[in-house]
């Protein structure tokens, strides 16, 4: 299936937001919609960046949380259509993919699947060992936790319901480390770390952050959360947006990225590039190289106008 594929540069969250609205809009309405009216694909991947540094609440946070979090306080911030936890945007690669439900790419959970099992892959070639949080996560032996500290510094890993790239379960032991400024995170990413129970690594499902939370189908690395997506419908169409935290922020210094986890400096054009050629192996899709058109210009800067940027949109009470 043919696919336009957008490559922006950074750009503020209103914008960023905003454009991610106006092409769900234009693959919406099936056979009725504005990319049917003029001949274009009915799906559509956008990989951005953020500039500067932003913080965006998920749909049902209060804005009065963002108070609690010191370290983001300077940063300007926006509300996502889309829910779950903060994400603080900095180093990291963020994607959306709109799509017409009627294209058949398979219901909402093969998305994520399709995705973050090709981002694991696209990671595997810099030798970044990550997996993913299974949908039963299994009680951990062998250690317990407390604050920063462990009582046993080794960790067995158990049999995980969920396959390596090579076709077997995980199974080994890691070396417990501490990342500064948060409890005792994850087995050592040096003897490749898989998945662990979510509920290690200070995994809390109330947390601000998004990336402090864990939810089945996540991407980790070392047993930390990197990638996770969200998606929200809209008249016959399907909007899948995610990030991938390539280096920690100094406004949310409490999150490792995969530079500081691992060591691999990912350049996120090169990123992009390899985990496109997966992704279109995976869902059949054949890219066009693109950018917004002008009517998607327009009325993007008029949903960025009338809700990303407005207060009323903003700072409202869930």
């Amino acid at each position: 299936m043919e696919t336009r594929l957008i490559c922006d540069g950074p750009a503020d969250g209103v914008w960023n937001m905003a454009v991610d609205e106006a092409l769900l809009e234009t693959v919406g309405d099936g056979p009725t919609s504005n990319a049917a009216r003029v001949g274009m694909p009915a799906a559509v991947l956008r990989f951005y960046r953020w500039s500067p540094a932003t913080l965006s609440l998920g749909y049902f946070q209060g804005a009065s949380e963002r108070a609690g979090h010191a370290a983001s306080r300077d940063c300007p911030w926006v509300r996502r259509a889309s829910g779950g936890g903060a994400i603080l945007h900095d180093h990291e690669l963020t994607y959306s993919f709109a799509t017409a439900v009627a294209n058949g790419l398979g219901g909402h959970e093969a998305l994520y699947d399709a995705f973050h099992d090709t981002l694991v892959e696209t990671l595997a070639a810099w030798g970044v060992r990550a997996s993913r949080v299974p949908a039963t996560p299994p009680a951990a032996s062998g250690a317990t936790q407390s604050g920063t500290t462990v009582a046993d510094p080794t960790l067995t890993r158990i049999t995980m319901a969920e396959k390596t790239l090579a076709g077997t379960d995980s199974v080994g032991t890691g070396v417990i480390v501490a990342f500064p400024g948060r409890p005792v995170a994850a087995a050592n990413a040096a003897v490749g770390a898989a998945s662990i129970s979510p509920s290690m690594g200070g995994a809390n499902e109330s947390a601000f952050l998004c990336f402090e939370r864990r939810s089945p189908g996540d991407v980790l690395v070392a047993g930390m959360k990197v990638g996770g997506s969200a998606q929200r419908r809209n008249r016959g169409a399907l909007l899948q947006h995610g990030s991938v935290l390539l280096r920690c922020s100094s406004f949310a210094p409490e999150l490792p990225g995969i530079a500081e986890l691992t060591g691999a400096s990912l350049d996120p054009d090169v990123l992009r590039a390899r985990w496109c050629e997966r992704l279109a192996e995976r869902l059949g899709l054949r890219w066009r190289p693109d950018g917004l058109t002008e009517s998607e210009r327009l009325r993007a800067a008029a949903i960025g106008r009338e809700k990303f940027g407005s207060a009323a949109w903003t700072a409202r009470r869930p």
